[in-house]
């Protein structure tokens, strides 16, 4: 799991070559976009607004209690995203998943396709946004 609260967190990533750069360049964009409809980089507060969230391969999605979806509820598995989008890259897919966690407060995941098990994929496929 990979967590970015700040345009930082992106550059490290970018220079440790953790994830592809097309990837990274689509975590970038839209990172900079959730800042600015939050009133720019000046106004932005991870703690109050939330963040983004990089789930990976191993990670356990039905316990993600660090950031407040516990093993009790399933995790991510156990809530209803506003809504999941996907983006087609070079060779794969990312799904984008919205969180509500309260009115002020949001989470964004972004994961690589099919890299959990079938029920999770299951999960995700049955709550992908209409319009993509």
């Amino acid at each position: 799991m990979r967590i970015i609260k700040s345009l930082q967190d992106i550059t490290i990533l970018k220079t440790t070559n953790a994830l592809p750069p097309e990837y990274l360049e689509l975590l970038e964009k839209e990172f900079l976009q959730m800042v600015e409809l939050l009133g720019g980089l000046g106004d932005y507060n991870p703690n109050t607004y939330g963040y983004m969230v990089v789930l990976e391969s191993g990670d356990n999605i039905r316990d993600l209690s660090v950031i407040g979806l516990n093993p009790e509820d399933q995790g991510l598995l156990g809530i209803y995203p506003e809504f999941i989008d996907v983006f087609n890259l070079t060779g794969y897919s990312v799904y984008k998943l919205l969180v509500i966690y309260s009115n002020d407060y949001a989470m964004t995941f972004f994961s690589i396709a099919n890299q959990f098990d079938e029920a999770a994929e299951e999960w995700i496929r049955t709550n992908l946004s209409q319009d993509v």
